[in-house]
């Protein structure tokens, strides 16, 4: 195999264009034609690789410059353990609507020495909601557990809301006290003390202060201590402040900020208030219950002024223009009263046999969706998009069969992703110029679009993709720099037969006038071991490629060289055909020579006459391990990497 970046045959034109021609050593198991046009701006490629395998699917994906598409399917074996499995995931995002849901049945055979663990759990439920607008968040929610075994029966209530003073927090509790502790809650006055010692040692921490209130006592005395039921309420002063100073000091010693602007942050966090947190939670023998109720005011004026203080943080305003984007999005909120509610309704429990079931619901849904796109616009933000996702998975007998798709549609959406990129690079790197910016030259290719396929069968892995450019020679253009002289054409990879072979067109490579073999060694990729076709000593072979479902045809040119130009089998060639390459006319081979014998005066014509069936015919393509030119084959597969998440439709 030739693993180098040289020729085995270099084919010369009299328009001063080579073909170099490279040959791999052996078969390889994959199959398939990959090849580039930079006049026709394709880059295509097919290929099947046997494999042994249990799995079968498909998977096809394409994109524009506003666009990516794709869905798939794919059919596995069950996993022994799971014993059943069905879940449903849609959601959509547009300018007319943004919505969520899923959902989730499924049961697990848990290995043998999780299965005592199971027995002693039965139950568990939770359901619940949050709700987000342009100001606020909510949450609310409830949770129910049972198990074999359970805790002390005991309750505890937990009331926390905002006053115009500070915050009131109202507690009840009921449980059991140890013998040890029974000391310090066996009188109403001991239990006053106690309680009012724990919260007067919180408002100290807090730079704050506690006014305490008892509101109901009992306790009762027995043989392990004592049962006690309280209910209490607590003015607390100084939690917002205390809250507020832990963050900016928080902030302070990470060194993200200056001085300065930790201060603008102090000022912008004043609206910023726990509004309510409520907790409830009662524990029987082997069940408990559990609920509450948060809400949280001012949560956009944290996350702006948190915004606000990275930007003038950062040297390279990267981020300004984030931090006013961010800005007018809560604004458009605010504006549009939007409201975003999630809710989710969840049960866990195991089964007699050792198994858990889960049974899971979750949803999302917006309210004035509408009016929070058109002000968005009318703030000049960015359009909302399309975005939708579906996914499907199921047990189906001894399978799990599995289907999906995603849409994201945005106009312009390539141009401004790579804009971007490109300003973000431009921005953290040194480099300048569109020679040393990656983004930049994908953005000079003028992507106009791409298809990719895969499927997947018992025997057989099969793949087959194009992407189409305006301007390919903007990616092209690497290659370019690294070699002395000429520009890249075409490159075409032919792993259809045995030996596979690598095709590669570079122009204006020698002077048309004069192309002198002495002059063509001293290029990097021809060497002494190179065999040279001067013009007249071969002819072109024309190979039209119909690319993918697009019906872009793109033709490859491929060399043939006369019959007694031929290599050997060992890929040198032979003095006698040596001496015929050197004697060559310079004419048209349309006419056999005199030096050629009645067989091969035979296929030159047949070639002549459009035939292509014959043994002499060059390959169609090559494989990733085939033939050398690392620096053409690299710069492919850079445009390959660069558009994976970009395929046409």
């Amino acid at each position: 195999m030739n693993d180098t970046d040289s020729a085995d045959e270099a084919y010369v034109s009299d328009d001063g264009s080579v073909i170099l021609a490279s040959h791999g050593g052996s078969a390889a198991e994959t199959a398939g034609e990959f090849g580039m046009n930079v006049s026709d701006g394709l880059v295509f490629g097919s290929f099947q690789q046997p494999v042994e395998t249990n799995v079968t699917g498909a998977f096809s994906m394409a994109a524009n410059q506003s666009q990516v598409n794709a869905s798939g399917s794919l059919a596995m074996p069950r996993p022994e353990t799971l014993q059943s499995l069905d879940v449903t995931v849609d959601s959509e995002t547009s300018a007319e609507n943004s919505r969520a849901d899923m959902d989730l049945q499924t049961t697990v055979a848990l290995p043998e020495d999780s299965q005592q663990l199971a027995m002693m759990f039965d139950q568990f439920t939770t359901a619940g909601s949050a709700t987000m607008t342009g100001s606020s968040f909510e949450t609310q929610g409830s949770a129910e557990w049972s198990a074999m075994t359970g805790m002390e029966a005991q309750e505890h209530s937990l009331d926390l809301q905002a006053t115009d003073q500070g915050h009131v927090l109202e507690v009840s509790q009921s449980y059991n006290v140890s013998s040890f502790a029974a000391e310090q809650w066996n009188t109403r006055e001991k239990a006053v003390q106690t309680l009012e010692g724990q919260f007067m040692m919180v408002a100290q921490m807090v730079n704050g202060s506690a006014d305490f209130t008892m509101d109901s006592y009992n306790f009762e005395s027995g043989d392990s201590g004592g049962h006690l039921d309280v209910e209490y309420t607590v003015e607390l002063r100084g939690i917002h402040d205390f809250l507020r100073q832990g963050l900016l000091e928080s902030l302070a010693q990470s060194g993200a900020f200056g001085e300065t602007t930790t201060e603008d942050l102090d000022v912008q966090l004043d609206d910023v208030a726990i509004e309510r947190v409520a907790v409830d939670v009662e524990i029987n023998q082997g069940s408990g219950a559990a609920s509450w109720n948060v809400s949280v005011d001012g949560y956009d004026q944290l996350a702006l002024a948190y915004m606000d203080a990275v930007a003038r943080a950062d040297d390279s305003g990267m981020l300004e223009n984030q931090s006013e984007q961010f800005e007018k999005q809560f604004a458009a909120m605010e504006a549009a009263d939007l409201s975003q509610t999630g809710t989710w309704d969840v049960t866990v429990s195991t089964t007699s046999d050792g198994a858990v079931q889960a049974d899971a619901s979750m949803q999302q849904r917006t309210e004035n969706w509408q009016a929070y796109v058109s002000e968005r616009n009318a703030r000049d933000l960015p359009a909302i998009g399309t975005q939708q996702f579906s996914f499907d998975a199921a047990t189906e007998g001894e399978q799990v069969v599995m289907d999906g798709s995603f849409l994201v549609h945005q106009e312009d959406m390539l141009d401004q992703t790579l804009q971007s990129f490109e300003q973000s690079f431009q921005q953290s790197s040194s480099m300048t110029g569109i020679e040393m910016n990656p983004f930049a030259r994908l953005s000079a290719a003028e992507f106009v679009g791409s298809q990719f396929d895969v499927s997947v069968n018992e025997t057989l892995v099969t793949a087959d993709g194009y992407a189409e450019f305006g301007n390919l020679s903007a990616l092209t253009s690497l290659m370019d720099e690294e070699v002395a002289a000429g520009s890249m054409q075409q490159i075409y990879v032919d792993a259809e037969d045995e030996t596979p072979t690598t095709y590669l067109r570079m122009e204006n490579m020698v002077d048309s006038d004069n192309p002198d073999e002495a002059t063509l060694r001293e290029h990097e990729m021809i060497t002494e071991e190179t065999t040279i076709y001067l013009p007249g000593e071969w002819e072109t072979q024309s190979q039209s490629v119909m690319v993918g479902d697009s019906g872009t045809e793109t033709s490859m040119l491929l060399p043939m060289a006369d019959d007694d130009s031929q290599q050997s089998d060992d890929g040198t060639q032979t003095d006698e055909d040596t001496e015929t390459t050197e004697s060559s006319s310079d004419d048209s081979t349309d006419e056999p020579t005199d030096e050629m014998t009645d067989g091969e005066t035979e296929t030159t014509a047949d070639t002549n006459e459009g035939e292509t069936e014959t043994t002499e015919q060059a390959p169609d393509s090559t494989t990733t391990g085939g033939p050398g030119f690392g620096i053409a084959v690299s710069v492919v597969a850079l445009i390959a990497v660069a558009l994976i998440g970009s395929r046409r439709n």
